[in-house]
This record gives C-alpha cells, sequence and structure tokens, in this order.
C-alpha cells in the first residue's frame, strides 16, 4: 500500500461536483450529469462524502461516495477513488465513513452492486463482510459487464465491531 498524505473525509458540496464528475467518467467509463449530482446534494435521502488530499499547495479531491439509508437498509449508490490515488487505503476509509453513517442511521443491513471484473473492488467487500446475495446480468454498460449484488449485515453500536478490527479470543 501506497502511503497516504495528509487528507480529509468531508460532506460533499456543489464546489466538488466537477472533481467527482471527472473521477467517476475515469474510473466508470461515464459520469452523471451536474443536474443529477445537484439533486443527489439536495435529496435528504442522500449522502454524498468526498475524500481530499490536503497539502502544502491546494486540496484537492481524490474519492467520493454517495448513500442513502432508508426503511432500515443501507445502499451504496457510487464509490470511486482517482487512479493515482489508489492503493492508499481510501477505498477502504470511504466505506467505513459508509458503515459509520448506515450503523448512525440504525441501518441493519447495507446493499450495494459492483462490476463483476472490477475485482479491486469486490476483495475489499469480501474483506469487510459483505457476501454476493445476486446477479443482475448486463447491468452496466461502457463497458458492458454483470452486476454483483453484496450486501452486509450490521450489527447495532453496541456490539458492533470496525470490519477490520480482529475478532476476539474464544
Amino acid at each position: 500500500m501506497k502511503p497516504k498524505p495528509p487528507h480529509r473525509l468531508r460532506p460533499m458540496g456543489p464546489e466538488d461536483i466537477g472533481a467527482v464528475a471527472w473521477i467517476e467518467s475515469v474510473a466508470m467509463g461515464v459520469a452523471r450529469r451536474d443536474e443529477a449530482w445537484h439533486t443527489m446534494l439536495t435529496h435528504p435521502a442522500y449522502r454524498s462524502r468526498v475524500l481530499e488530499e490536503t497539502g502544502p499547495e491546494a486540496a484537492h479531491v481524490v474519492g467520493f461516495v454517495t448513500f442513502s439509508v432508508a426503511g432500515g437498509e443501507g445502499g451504496i449508490l457510487n464509490m470511486a477513488v482517482a487512479p493515482e490515488a489508489r492503493r492508499r487505503g481510501y477505498g477502504r476509509e470511504l466505506l467505513m465513513a459508509v458503515l459509520e453513517g448506515c450503523r448512525a442511521e440504525r441501518a441493519r443491513s447495507i446493499y450495494l452492486e459492483v462490476r463483476r471484473h472490477n475485482r479491486g473492488a469486490r476483495a475489499l467487500y469480501v474483506a469487510t463482510g459483505f457476501v454476493q446475495v445476486g446477479e443482475r446480468p448486463g447491468y452496466y454498460t461502457g463497458p458492458a459487464d454483470d452486476a454483483l449484488v453484496m450486501r452486509l449485515d450490521l450489527k447495532p453500536y453496541a456490539d458492533a465491531r470496525r470490519p477490520e478490527a480482529p475478532a476476539p479470543e474464544a
């Protein structure tokens, strides 16, 4: 893993849309229109976070995640890290922010879809405890790929452990 420069996780704002759209287009081959991002930022059901590196010059966004919580279920709608910032643990950091946000809103589980051929993301999700519960053939375009539906059952705050923490000895 590459070393992490100084960085911070914060709520996404309208000023971040350009950087987030660029990361989305590079990482996924498609990008939402600015209007869609504005809707996600203003809709009460959506939570959007950006991860930005902060240095001696200017801060710049290197990753983002958007998720929702409703009816006891969380859903990761989109998550990506810029190619030049990968292998630093930022994906895990974004994912942990989602888990914490979903637990805070009393979600019992989190769902996501991931490209079948995105081995790095799939490995992260499996290492965090997600399991495959379904498949959506031909779900993605640009390039075409199947979606694997994954779920993580959350423990309430009282007995929750962070996924990277070792299990207690029996």
